[in-house]
């Protein structure tokens, strides 16, 4: 059984499609995948151990012809086509130290930190938010699918995302905000100020 965080990764994709999942570490979303929505894939870890038991389980599963397990160091010398590319459970400095290069593949994300950053570094990259899933498994996750293309976001469209309505979320948000808050040293005006305006429009999307 896969976790709801990856159940909702599944979800936004096709039938019939193939991935590239980087960090793939026990091939659990690439074998729910290929059962339920006939997807092909390839699985990219750095980790031996993680190779070792992914191919255990993907032969388990006898799904060898459906999936590729490989290691690498995220998209080194892999040469890319039309596959959606999907990373969970990183950092956004490493993923987006993974998507250097990559210009074009639709892009299904979800990082464990700094989503502000994760979005205005990818929107500079030429990519557009056209999909966000928010879910609450044991902690909040959100999940980005960007695709190809330009468009216009508010710096609060960063922060929170443009589609990101759920109450819950933004009420947690609302207190990270407000505990950082006041944290920040009343000599560093500036941050105190910016985070007041977060905290001002979170409320307001409520």
């Amino acid at each position: 059984m896969i976790s709801l965080r990856l159940l909702k990764i599944a979800s936004l994709i096709d039938d019939n499609s193939k991935i590239i999942n980087v960090g793939t570490d026990h091939a659990l979303l690439e074998i729910y995948l290929a059962q339920n929505k006939n997807v092909s894939s390839i699985g990219i870890d750095i980790s031996e151990s993680s190779i070792k038991k992914s191919k255990k389980n993907v032969s388990d599963n006898n799904l060898n012809n459906m999936i590729t397990i490989i290691k690498n160091d995220g998209l080194n010398n892999i040469k890319l086509k039309d596959e959606v590319i999907t990373i969970s459970g990183l950092g956004t400095h490493t993923i987006l130290k993974i998507l250097k290069n990559v210009k074009y593949n639709d892009l299904i994300i979800q990082s464990n930190n700094d989503l502000y950053t994760l979005r205005k570094e990818m929107i500079k990259k030429n990519y557009y938010i056209y999909k966000e899933e928010v879910i609450y498994d044991k902690r909040w996750y959100v999940i980005i699918y960007f695709k190809y293309g330009k468009k216009k976001y508010s710096n609060l469209d960063l922060y929170l995302g443009p589609f990101v309505d759920n109450k819950d979320y933004i009420n947690y948000l609302i207190k990270v905000n407000e505990k950082k808050f006041d944290s920040i040293p009343n000599k560093n005006f500036i941050k105190k100020y910016q985070t007041k305006k977060i905290i001002k429009q979170l409320k307001n999307c409520r």
